[in-house]
């Protein structure tokens, strides 16, 4: 595959996520946002490491789904149950993915604004 090509899968690939963000960043998830990541990296043959979303940025969040009504009337001992699957932060991945973006508009050479006067 040319380059042009593979610049422009990895970029399409990309764009999807950044205007169709999923609604939870579950580790399945930020695993297919790392490789799209990595694609861009391979096909513009730049370091974008800093954008991927490693292990330590993904916890556990906690569990909502026992009713605190019975918790509140002593039916059970109140005690917080984590989520088997970790979780990625919306508003980080959404840096993540704002940073990329940045990232190559930066790469844009600046034009030059029109000369107003002598």
């Amino acid at each position: 595959m040319d380059i042009a090509k593979k610049q422009s899968l990895a970029m399409a690939q990309f764009q999807a996520f950044q205007t169709n963000p999923p609604s939870f960043w579950d580790e399945s998830t930020v695993s297919q946002f790392n490789v799209v990541v990595s694609a861009l990296e391979e096909a513009y043959e730049r370091d974008l490491s800093s954008f991927l979303i490693s292990e330590a940025e993904l916890k556990p969040y906690e569990d909502e789904s026992e009713s605190t009504s019975w918790v509140d009337a002593g039916r059970f001992p109140a005690h917080k149950q984590m989520s088997q699957k970790r979780y990625c932060d919306e508003k980080l991945a959404q840096r993540k993915i704002d940073g990329i973006v940045f990232y190559f508009q930066n790469l844009q050479p600046m034009t030059e604004r029109p000369k107003i006067g002598f």
